[in-house]
């Protein structure tokens, strides 16, 4: 399973489809966007779902604990990730693209103790 993501994560940092961008900013919208589209169609068809493992890709954490998947803006205060990876509900693995800098220590933490997790990767790629 974490190798059908890591495939739809290379696909999504390196297609472009022979597009220009005119700053990381808006290749690192395209990549999430296109990584967005790939994780809910192989989650569609994903046999893992039958012992309890989903993968969703933008989901976030309220302020007050509730957690979503994104439909339009974040709500305010709340903390997001690009994949969530959980079994039985419960995130054992966050996985967040970066194209420029990453999270701090404060805002990795941040993260990982709203989502309830210890594993919380950022995977860095840039615009060749």
């Amino acid at each position: 399973m974490l190798e059908s993501v890591q495939g739809s994560i290379d696909s999504a940092s390196s297609q472009n489809g022979g597009k220009e961008y005119k700053n990381k900013g808006a290749f690192g919208v395209d990549a999430h966007k296109r990584l967005e589209n790939m994780v809910n169609a192989w989650e569609k068809s994903n046999p893992h779902l039958k012992i309890g493992i989903k993968v969703t890709p933008e989901t976030y954490v309220s302020k007050g604990g509730a957690k979503g998947v994104k439909a339009g803006r974040f709500p305010a205060g709340s903390v997001s990730i690009d994949i969530d990876i959980s079994y039985k509900g419960e995130t054992v693995l966050g996985i967040d693209l970066k194209t420029g800098k990453g999270r701090d220590k404060k805002g990795i933490e941040n993260r990982m103790s709203r989502y309830r997790t210890k594993n919380l990767v950022q995977i860095f790629f840039e615009v060749k």
